[in-house]
């Protein structure tokens, strides 16, 4: 798929990959006859003077939408990717990336979403910091897609009777039990408060909070055998590996 593509190339892109799709699934069931499949489109672009994967361009999200048609067309579960980037730090490009695959994923009705939270570099690499940031919108977006709720409407009612023309509503009970979204690592205090605070970026706020899950991580229980086995593994291979950075 061309970087600088047209709708036109968006359907074509489509034609090809429906095509590749549906011969995989035929093929595999007639290898495993019953065998549960998806019907999944990576989609993303790609940049024309270097042939580089390129996440984050609305023409993803095109064929994403598309892609979750043609699954429901086919009666096959659809899955998709989402916070991919092509960034290589969870920066605000990061950010604008992550939200050109993470949207169409949850809006095109996709049942198994992959790639959810760090991904970098064009899925090369995973960032922790992005890995948290990612995580916080995954929750919103389950959030959003539960749509507005309407079990309160007497307690709402009740509290604007109870208020009053010419009141205001911070102080009321309704008000404090409110379950509105507020993202963890989002910064909403004054700009001398965060100054103070070290002027922290998203991005070491996202390390910051990794760190905390990493030190509090309890490893399940495990024979002792077979994680020697496992370690002698990880020794070998990594032993195997030719050392590029020192």
């Amino acid at each position: 798929m061309a970087g600088a593509s047209t709708p036109a190339s968006n359907v074509g892109t489509m034609a090809i990959v429906t095509a590749e799709a549906l011969m995989a699934i035929a093929f595999a069931q007639l290898v495993r006859p019953g065998a549960p499949m998806l019907f999944g489109v990576p989609a993303m672009t790609v940049a024309l003077n270097s042939g580089a994967p390129v996440h984050g361009s609305p023409d993803s999200a095109l064929v994403q939408f598309l892609a979750g048609q043609m699954a429901r067309r086919y009666g096959v579960p659809h899955r998709a990717i989402a916070n991919c980037a092509t960034s290589k730090s969870a920066d605000m490009q990061a950010g604008f990336d992550s939200m050109w695959g993470l949207f169409p994923s949850f809006l095109c009705g996709a049942h198994w979403i992959t790639m959810g939270g760090g991904m970098m570099e064009g899925t090369l690499g995973v960032g922790y910091a992005k890995t948290v940031l990612d995580f916080e919108q995954l929750d919103a977006f389950y959030h959003f897609c539960q749509g507005p709720q309407f079990e309160d409407m007497d307690d709402v009612f009740e509290t604007i009777r109870g208020v009053g023309p010419g009141g205001h509503f911070l102080g009321t009970a309704h008000t404090r039990r409110s379950n509105l979204f507020i993202f963890p690592s989002q910064n909403n205090t004054t700009f001398e408060q965060w100054e103070v605070e070290g002027c922290k970026s998203s991005e070491q706020v996202g390390i910051e909070k990794a760190r905390t899950w990493l030190d509090r991580y309890e490893p399940p229980e495990m024979d002792s055998s077979l994680k020697e086995g496992l370690d002698d593994f990880v020794n070998e291979r990594e032993s195997a590996i030719p050392k590029t950075l020192e």
